[in-house]
């Protein structure tokens, strides 16, 4: 598993000493290191095209439906809403008035989509964009929107529709400017002009919104400035296209508000609710850009989903049911897919439209994201499995080398991911979900009777029957080339997440007899560093001067009975290949629950955040994506991609480890429902010092942080156990330089970054 790199250390010197020493590192056991995979017989591991090829060749079930919504989760209308399709996307260059293209981004700029000159209804540059594609702000000279968002009434041949522009930049003028065009036909074809900004004193966008939710109405505020009336306009979260995906289009439902405080009454209870606003000058009668939305969705209980492969579905239906119950008693509101996906592309599209959604478990075959990647010699090329894909669902994927035997990535396209960005409105690569699978491969029996199996043990975990829950007490193994780095893990992080830990590091003390053994110890977490490959791992043994292995058929007979599986083992969870370690440990063991591992040469690194995050009784999901976003927010360097872009974990990412005998996992469907509900900072844009305004729904630790758009970090504001309620917390920006800034704000298992602009 082990090269060491480029992140332990920052000189260079010629190519042939580096290599020179690049060789010796394995013997050096204090740091992590990372080789190719393989396995005894030296077989490679399976391909991108000979994975393809047999998933063509696979007989599939296409389409399916939605089988299953929590209370509460809104029928939709399909509209002409097609998963990759625009249908009627305008886009048009936006320039300065000085003429320079206009590089803002939200919230610097942002415009408001009329049709016919009705203000009645609107679409905003927040309205979702049906295909893949720019940000409908892009900061590179160019805007759009997709017009199909329009309902009732709906766009047609002839509609005319009026776009207007408004963007605040620090230190200048205000510019405003509108565009009008006709729809020529459907799908919408436009050849681009241009809409001119003029510099104009229009007034900024009303601030400090504050939403509260009380019997029977809303009650919408905000910080009022004299000589400005106010316009209201609101969007219902159940006005989406299909499968919840939000249409964004808001409703005017009061103007020429001379105060600071709008009673919204016109409310159905069962509905959710988001409000923008507009100021207007009563001397001047220009109009502001739209405010940030204020909406009650912060808090309110997290969305999880189940993807069913369709040929699957009868058979666990029951025990399926089960799962989804008890997703509900945790507070979470539950949707089900029964269906298969033409592609990576229509499988992720899914998931974006989800609003709300923290976790998905895909149960069965689905499409395979694929990545590549290579040392920065071009050497060590790997392609491999990449679940980022799927937890990263704002971010770009894109397809722009190939693999060149003889010289690494070269320009070109081969179907495998090779580049991964930012995308808008966010500045870096962390995840916004996390992703269980359960995947029996073709060896391992029959698909149906082990995911029945498996559902069965997590009933029985979280409701701690049949002594499934082992022990509160963690195994760390580390093998030879990791014993020391593993020794100081356990001891500094490991401990704290399970204070009753072993840890077997001498050299010669670890070997795949002993690992064989101590399987059936009743720990409730394992945590091995090992050479591995797919199906099985190689231990070091005689001072590393030979290797003795340990296969996956020996895993069940091995009585291993511990409930979650840490894995720096090589290729150990590469769900394409058969009868994988990963999917044996979770699948067939008798109280296997989870495992995380790597689809390739690697493993997860910082587990300083991990364990620690552990430790604060949320799941080993939970844990898993909060680490990945620790390490995505300052975005994945060439090194890291090394090391994190296969990882991937098997089964349910909501079970919460904890003791025998401890509190049962509570209802969270209370707690989650806030009476008062605000996430934002005012003003914004501000000079000198702003105001951080949230909601703490129970007594949990927050973390609010201060980032620069690079991903650095400048302060932390806030890092400790709040109390429930509301809370405000002054930030003074006087060292800082204007331009954009990002906050990023963890409470609970809760995790968002906002923007906000510093104008001196």
């Amino acid at each position: 598993m082990g090269m060491m790199n480029n992140r332990y250390f920052i000189f260079s010197i010629c190519l042939s000493l580096v290599m020179v020493w690049f060789s010796l590192l394995p013997a050096q056991s204090g740091f992590p290191v990372r080789t190719e995979w393989r396995s005894p017989d030296n077989s490679r591991p399976i391909t991108y095209s000979r994975w393809k090829a047999q998933w063509d060749n696979m007989p599939k079930v296409m389409g399916g439906e939605v089988k299953y919504r929590s209370p509460g989760f809104y029928t939709v209308r399909r509209d002409s809403f097609v998963f990759g399709n625009d249908y009627a996307y305008y886009k048009d260059y936006v320039r300065n008035s000085d003429g320079t293209l206009s590089n803002a981004t939200p919230p610097e700029a942002g415009f408001v989509v009329y049709l016919n000159g009705d203000d009645q209804h609107i679409l905003t540059d927040e309205s979702p964009r049906w295909a893949f594609g720019d940000p409908n702000i892009s900061g590179m000279g160019w805007f759009g929107i997709e017009l199909g968002n329009f309902i009732d009434p709906a766009i047609a041949i002839g509609d005319t529709f009026q776009i207007v522009f408004t963007q605040y930049s620090p230190n200048e003028q205000p510019q405003q400017g509108m565009i009008e065009q006709t729809i020529l036909m459907l799908p919408f074809v436009n050849f681009p002009i241009t809409l001119h900004l003029q510099q104009q004193p229009v007034p900024a966008p009303p601030d400090s919104l504050k939403l509260e939710r009380q019997p029977g109405q809303y009650r919408i505020s905000w910080r009022q400035v004299p000589g400005m009336s106010y316009t209201v306009y609101r969007r219902a979260e159940s006005d989406s296209l299909c499968y919840n995906f939000p249409r964004r289009m808001y409703r005017k439902i009061a103007q020429g508000i001379i105060d600071s405080l709008y009673i919204d009454s016109a409310i159905d209870s069962t509905d959710r609710y988001a409000y923008i606003l507009f100021a207007k000058d009563l001397s001047s009668g220009l109009q502001s850009g739209h405010s940030c939305e204020i909406a009650e969705v912060e808090f309110l209980p997290e969305v999880r989903a189940v993807l069913v492969q369709p040929e699957l579905y009868p058979s666990i239906q029951s025990a399926l049911s089960t799962l989804v119950s008890d997703w509900e008693q945790e507070g979470a509101q539950v949707v089900v897919y029964a269906m298969q996906f033409t592609s990576v592309q229509a499988l992720r599209d899914t998931l974006k439209s989800i609003p709300g959604l923290r976790g998905a478990l895909l149960i069965g075959n689905f499409p395979v994201p694929w990545y590549q990647h290579c040392d920065v010699t071009g050497q060590h090329y790997q392609e491999f499995p990449v679940d980022l894909y799927y937890m990263d669902l704002d971010g770009i994927w894109e397809d722009n080398y190939h693999h060149d035997p003889n010289g690494g990535l070269v320009p070109g396209s081969d179907g495998i991911f090779d580049t991964h960005i930012e995308n808008f409105p966010r500045n870096d690569e962390a995840p916004e979900v996390v992703v269980g699978r359960i995947m029996p491969t073709p060896g391992m029996g029959d698909a149906g009777e082990i995911i029945n199996n498996y559902l069965d043990k997590v009933y029985r975990y979280r409701h701690d029957i049949g002594n499934i829950r082992q022990n509160f007490r963690a195994l760390a193994y580390p093998d030879d080339d990791w014993h020391e780095w593993g020794q100081q893990v356990a001891q500094n992080y490991l401990s704290q997440a399970y204070p009753d830990y072993d840890c077997i590091w001498n050299i010669n003390a670890t070997t795949a007899t002993d690992y064989r053994d101590r399987l059936s110890s009743h720990y409730s977490l394992i945590h091995v560093y090992v050479h591995s490959w797919s199906q099985g791992h190689a231990f070091l043994v005689n001072n590393g001067t030979q290797t003795q292995y340990f296969y996956n058929y020996q895993i069940v007979p091995a009585n291993t009975d511990a409930n979650f599986f840490l894995m720096f083992a090589c290729g150990n969870c590469r769900y394409v290949e058969d009868e994988n370690c990963g999917a044996v440990y979770a699948l067939l063991t008798d109280a296997g629950i989870n495992t995380i591992g790597s689809t390739h040469s690697g493993g997860m690194l910082d587990y300083d955040f991990f364990y620690p995050a552990l430790a604060e009784h949320i799941s080993y999901g939970e844990a898993f994506l909060r680490t990945l976003q620790h390490v995505g927010l300052g975005g994945f360097n060439h090194d890291l991609k090394g090391w994190y872009y296969g990882m991937t974990f098997n089964g349910d990412p909501f079970i919460i480890p904890q003791p025998q005998g401890a509190t049962p996992i509570y209802s969270r469907a209370q707690t989650f429902i806030p009476q008062s509900l605000t996430l934002q900072n005012f003003p914004n844009p501000f000079n000198t010092s702003t105001n951080f305004l949230f909601r703490v729904p129970v007594p949990e630790k927050v973390r609010l942080e201060i980032y620069d758009v690079l991903g650095k970090k400048i302060t932390t504001l806030v890092n400790k156990k709040l109390t429930a309620g509301e809370h405000r917390i002054q930030f003074d920006a006087g060292d800082l330089a204007s331009g954009i800034y990002l906050y990023s704000l963890h409470i609970g298992n809760r995790f968002q970054v906002k923007k906000f602009v510093l104008m001196k």
